[in-house]
């Protein structure tokens, strides 16, 4: 195994307890833990309880918790964001103005506090209105396509591609094209978020389409390290857009798969995360040992979903409310 991912591997356990240990955080569930501890694996920062329990402070001071309402899922993972950015406040700041630009947009949505977040790093602050405008264009245009898969989850992702420079004409074209080509792969709202994940590429569609394939096909071969048709082929999907060679992709998931299952988490009877759970961890630690700038955002939104979705499985939220963004 290489050192970089061997190194992350230890950052990632040992950021993720360290975490869990701090007041505020002892509740959460342990499904959120790697998107704290992802915070700091991306920038190559390590805990500072201190500096880390102010930022959960800052937090709490806005809106009761997350700012987007999902206390549990979002508010530890919200403040190891703040934690490793430099200026804590004026981030907190920021996030909160987009937060209240993107509820005029989305109004019952659990997940523009994540895209509060990330949105900084696509556009500048006079270009907000117009974005948020576009995304919300964006997510009509899905919601009236693909009905039952159209949920909050992709208050997200339009959020997003709404700063690309294609035209919504190409954007929507493109998204349908991958959508028709993976939506055997996995279910519907899976496959889309899948499709739009990809869709923020500038590479023609029949080719993140296919190496998109090769590396699920390749890892959902593997008894022993089955790859999910869950909600992990959402970060597949981001890991995908990366320029390494789907091969090194492959057998870098693969290793860091069978270096998490010797640890106390993912082992034994009393284990915490199950087989679909260390596979989307060792594919998100692959994915932040290749990270780069222009990918971040795609890759860390992707990251979200997947967690996200985990999360509300395990609190036993359903999924089949896709047409609820409809009725606001």
């Amino acid at each position: 195994m290489k050192e970089s991912l061997a190194n992350l591997c230890e950052s990632f356990v040992t950021n993720s307890d360290m975490i869990y240990k701090q007041k505020g955080f002892k509740l959460v569930s342990t499904k959120i833990m790697p998107m704290c501890s992802y915070a700091y694996l991306t920038s190559g920062k390590t805990v500072e309880p201190e500096r880390l329990q102010e930022c959960l402070k800052l937090v709490e001071s806005k809106g009761g918790g997350s700012l987007s309402g999902m206390r549990d899922a979002f508010q530890g993972a919200h403040a190891c964001m703040l934690a490793v950015s430099d200026d804590p406040a004026a981030a907190m700041e920021s996030d909160a103005m987009i937060f209240e630009k993107l509820k005029k947009a989305y109004p019952d949505s659990k997940y523009i506090g994540v895209a509060a977040s990330l949105l900084p790093r696509l556009v500048k602050p006079e270009a907000l209105d117009e974005k948020i405008t576009r995304g919300r264009r964006l997510f009509d245009d899905l919601a009236e396509k693909h009905k039952m898969n159209t949920d909050f989850h992709d208050s997200l992702m339009t959020s997003i591609i709404a700063c690309s420079d294609k035209t919504d004409d190409a954007i929507a074209d493109e998204t349908e094209k991958i959508y028709t080509e993976i939506k055997t792969l996995t279910s519907g709202e899976y496959a889309q978020d899948c499709a739009l994940i990809l869709t923020c590429s500038d590479k023609p569609a029949e080719e993140k389409i296919a190496r998109f394939k090769e590396l699920y096909e390749a890892l959902t071969k593997d008894k022993k390290n089955k790859y999910s048709n869950g909600p992990a082929i959402v970060t597949l999907a981001a890991l995908a857009l990366f320029a390494a060679d789907a091969g090194t992709l492959i057998s870098d998931i693969t290793e860091v798969a069978d270096l998490l299952a010797e640890k106390k988490n993912y082992k034994g009877l009393l284990a915490i995360y199950n087989r679909d759970e260390r596979m989307l961890h060792a594919a998100m630690l692959v994915m932040a040992d290749n990270m780069t700038d222009d990918k971040y955002v795609c890759s860390v939104a992707a990251m979200y979903l997947s967690v996200f979705y985990l999360y509300e499985l395990e609190q036993g939220i359903s999924s089949v409310a896709g047409v609820l963004p409809l009725m606001v």
